[in-house]
């Protein structure tokens, strides 16, 4: 049942609709838990095919397509959307709508049944999930022969690819599951999703230890783009200069910052994760601005009213540039950002510190390099 559907729950990524050929069918089954007057659903599946279906009274609900190949799939209603790992094998997934500890109402799975991908997949996105884990392992993934091989691996390790206790627990937990899965499909997905903590060096080790098959995959297509991107803004780097014009149609020279602290924030007025991130930063901005702290909003729309509404309305008192170019923002598409809100700081010398960052994240910075 195919439908123009109103209403758009992914703003902050961008999704290139296109038609590929598809071959694979797969049949989706299962149940809202506690139904309520939700009655459809619309999916977002490999290849960036959309589609809806219908709920019953009952909450259960089947729907049957084909795709190109197995993949992180995203189904959700007006109100909330959750992230399924979607294969051929997967046979049946439970969901609940409840509000969460801040009263949204959001997806969350109770239990699914399916493949060892599909298992190896909820293992790693909900670990803390006794049910996940009680219904969908029969195992922990990790034997005490394994703990002791890789304690043992670790003492050798080389102190530039492993430099903290942090990052060795992720590098574990993808090593791990290389040794059990070498094959899963899941494995491209598993390294980019843990991205941020396993750092450049040990994604790319990661990456090349993926068969050719994982790597041709369009997981192992979208991990090699980030790889490109993080190589782009590797910490210590040193940011690009550039011009743009600012919102009141002045040049904007970024070599006038010297010697500032500089936060680069992609955004825009249409993105509303963005919008939710902004109170915060104007906190975290104002906090510390006494550190010669500045933010310049990089804009990725290309309708000047709607940009200038959305700085007043959100009180955006910091540089606000744009070249109104939307998607094809000069400065975005050189540092290959294709999902915002991201940011990137910088220290006083123009050198990446930070990227992707939470205004937290800024916050604790600040706090730690000035005690």
């Amino acid at each position: 049942m195919k439908q123009l559907l109103y209403f758009f729950f992914f703003s902050s990524f961008f999704f290139p609709f296109f038609s590929q050929s598809q071959d694979l069918a797969f049949t989706l089954r299962g149940k809202l838990q506690q139904p309520s007057s939700i009655n459809s659903f619309v999916i977002f599946y490999p290849k960036m095919h959309m589609d809806s279906f219908l709920i019953k009274a009952d909450g259960s609900f089947l729907y049957s397509g084909n795709f190109s190949e197995p993949g992180e799939v995203q189904i959700g209603t007006r109100k909330s959307s959750i992230k399924i790992w979607l294969d051929t094998n997967l046979k049946y997934i439970y969901l609940t709508e409840k509000p969460n500890q801040n009263g949204k109402i959001v997806l969350t799975v109770d239990s699914v049944i399916g493949s060892e991908d599909t298992y190896l997949y909820y293992y790693t996105l909900l670990p803390k999930s006794r049910e996940i884990i009680r219904t969908t392992i029969n195992r922990s993934f990790y034997s005490q022969k394994e703990i002791e091989a890789f304690n043992d691996s670790l003492s050798k390790a080389n102190k530039p690819v492993i430099d903290s206790l942090h990052k060795a627990i992720f590098f574990r937990e993808v090593d791990s599951i290389f040794k059990i899965r070498p094959n899963s499909k899941v494995l491209p997905w598993l390294i980019r999703f843990y991205a941020p903590n396993l750092g450049i060096d040990v994604m790319q080790e990661f990456y090349y230890r993926l068969t050719t098959e994982q790597q041709n995959s369009k997981s192992g297509i979208d991990l090699l783009k980030e790889l490109n991107k993080r190589q782009l803004l590797k910490p210590g780097t040193y940011f690009e200069d550039f011009t743009m014009n600012d919102s009141k149609d002045r040049k904007f020279y970024f070599s006038s910052l010297q010697d500032k602290y500089v936060l680069i924030d992609f955004w825009a007025s249409w993105c509303s994760p963005c919008r939710v991130n902004h109170p915060g930063l104007r906190e975290v901005y104002l906090k510390n601005k006494q550190y010669e702290f500045e933010i310049v909003g990089v804009s990725l729309d290309d309708d000047k009213q709607k940009w200038i509404q959305a700085i007043q309305d959100d009180g955006l008192n910091w540089i606000n540039v744009s070249d109104l170019k939307g998607r094809n923002n000069v400065l975005a598409m050189k540092y290959k950002i294709t999902g915002i809100p991201f940011s990137v700081l910088l220290d006083k010398k123009g050198r990446i510190v930070l990227i992707k960052t939470l205004p937290g994240e800024i916050d604790t910075f600040f706090k730690n390099s000035h005690q």
